[in-house]
């Protein structure tokens, strides 16, 4: 056993934890809120359109592989696995999303239970979790984000065993669960960093280092992650070109205003009066962990303040995508709760705080349910054209818009310029052949397109208008022909025009 490890009695270990989740009383109304707002995810996610980039993610689950251009594979075989288990429908592509939130969900009652042994503490981390709109949106869109936040979490659920007792088996399960992590993001270097200097700067984990466990561990994680590395040996490295690349990105979209734009949607994103208590909770962690040597409270700092941090620097010099810190904000819910749910008096002392507090998770899932309504009963009178929700809008239209004009030109086959576009007209158009006539890459484990096809048939090449790659289509085909252009639309509302051009005469060399 390390030194200076805390324990529980050896005869309690993890059933004793166990043992306090299913004493604590006050589980049960919390249990049923979960359970009631998973129904209303699930509710939700059959009842909205896609995102633009889901049915692109559904095209990698056709053709499973070992890495993808964008990504690695996880997002692939769990939407393989949940329409296998659900059909091959919006809601089966979106399952496991669901379920795998509602799994870290439990997850960081037990984080915050190892941490603190305060059950109140792992109620509110729970609620305040489950209610932000953050929770929300990756609850049913299936993004790489939502599997990288369940590992992300069990992840620290297995350093916070190691610590509280002392046992060198959790560390296989931290070796486990990064692999996991990498294999569905690889924002999760992060998160392996931020345990390293943990061991580093905590006075009581620095024994670990001189124990074989952990480098048990990190081999774990390397042989999990090994496949990836090797598609991507077979690739010219392009995705890890692709993602890590942009970490030396410099752009004239950085900036000031940039980094104000990014921390805004994050607010937004997570609930302004939630944010706020994350940002002091984490500050209050490092200052604990650090100065007072708390080995708890550094492990809650040190996994996730360093992602928000290096974003937000990062959006001075480049774009900045909202979901690219998310799996941070899971565990930045248990260090706002704990740092001022676990001073006895610090709440009672200061009667703003404790309002805000308390109003926090309440706004959170006002703002929730505003987000879901608006995503399917629409009660709000927006314009869609302006409305960020829209794109969750139209697309199942589109797609029969586009087979009718199709249909018109007697087309057998459908061209793209775009990935998001093309995985929607390829769910909605079965039967149809769709492909991108560009980024061959993107596409490399699903059967290549029929040259013969091409050269026999008639085809329509549909993309966002204005078209800006029409010099290079025209070079494969003798006829490039504008027919019609049709609208994607929020229940009439126009959001975005679509240029349609039959094409005649294919010369070879698609995909450029």
């Amino acid at each position: 056993m390390v030194e200076n490890a805390k324990v529980l009695p050896r005869s309690a270990g993890f059933a004793a934890l166990v043992g306090k989740w299913a004493e604590s009383r006050h589980i049960v109304p919390v249990a049923l809120l979960v359970l009631g707002i998973t129904a209303l995810r699930w509710w939700v996610a059959g009842h909205s359109d896609f995102e633009t980039d889901e049915p692109y993610y559904w095209l990698w689950s056709r053709g499973l592989a070992l890495g993808y251009f964008d990504h690695p594979p996880m997002i692939a075989y769990l939407i393989r696995l949940g329409t296998a288990l659900f059909g091959d429908t919006v809601i089966g592509i979106r399952s496991m999303a669901i379920f795998a939130m509602f799994g870290a969900t439990l997850l960081l009652y037990v984080l915050s239970l190892t941490l603190f042994e305060n059950p109140r503490v792992a109620r509110l981390t729970v609620l305040w979790f489950a209610v932000t709109p953050h929770t929300a949106f990756f609850s049913i869109i299936m993004f790489p984000d939502t599997p990288a936040i369940l590992f992300w979490v069990l992840s620290c659920v297995a350093l916070a065993l190691v610590w509280r007792s002392g046992r060198g088996e959790w560390w296989y399960l931290f070796g486990i669960s990064t692999g996991l992590l990498l294999a569905s993001k690889y924002t999760g270097v992060f998160l392996i960093c931020g345990a390293g200097l943990w061991l580093l700067m905590s006075a009581e984990m620095r024994p670990w280092l001189k124990r074989y466990e952990p480098y048990v561990g990190g081999l774990i994680t390397l042989v999990i992650f090994s496949p990836v590395i090797l598609w991507n040996e077979q690739h010219a490295w392009i995705s890890f070109v692709k993602q890590f690349g942009r970490a030396l990105d410099v752009s004239s979209q950085g900036g000031i205003a940039n980094l104000g734009k990014f921390l805004g949607i994050q607010i937004a994103f997570v609930s302004p009066l939630i944010f706020i208590f994350m940002v002091a909770g984490l500050a209050i962690s490092f200052w604990r962990g650090w100065r007072r040597q708390e080995a708890n409270w550094l492990l809650l700092a040190l996994t996730s303040a360093p992602v928000l941090l290096y974003f937000s620097v990062h959006a001075l010099s480049a774009e900045v995508l909202p979901q690219w810190p998310s799996a941070m904000y899971s565990i930045g819910s248990v260090a706002a709760v704990a740092a001022f749910a676990i001073p006895a008096d610090l709440l009672s002392r200061r009667p703003f705080v404790r309002f805000s507090f308390y109003a926090a998770p309440c706004l959170a899932l006002a703002l929730t349910l505003v987000l879901y309504a608006q995503m399917t009963i629409k009660p709000l009178p927006t314009v869609a054209a302006s409305d960020p929700l829209s794109r969750f809008s139209g697309w199942a239209k589109l797609s029969a818009d586009v087979r009718a004009a199709a249909d018109a030109q007697h087309a057998e086959y459908i061209a793209t310029n775009e990935q998001g576009l093309d995985g929607a007209l390829a769910f909605y158009l079965r039967g149809m052949a769709v492909f991108q006539v560009s980024e061959s890459i993107r596409y490399v484990s699903l059967p290549p397109i029929d040259q013969s096809l091409l050269k026999r048939a008639t085809g329509i090449y549909v993309a966002l208008a204005p078209v800006d790659d029409m010099t290079e289509v025209r070079k494969h085909f003798d006829s490039v022909e504008l027919v019609s252009t049709i609208w994607r639309a929020r229940d009439g509302d126009p959001i975005e025009p679509y240029d349609i051009y039959r094409l005649k005469g294919y010369r070879g060399g698609v995909p450029f």
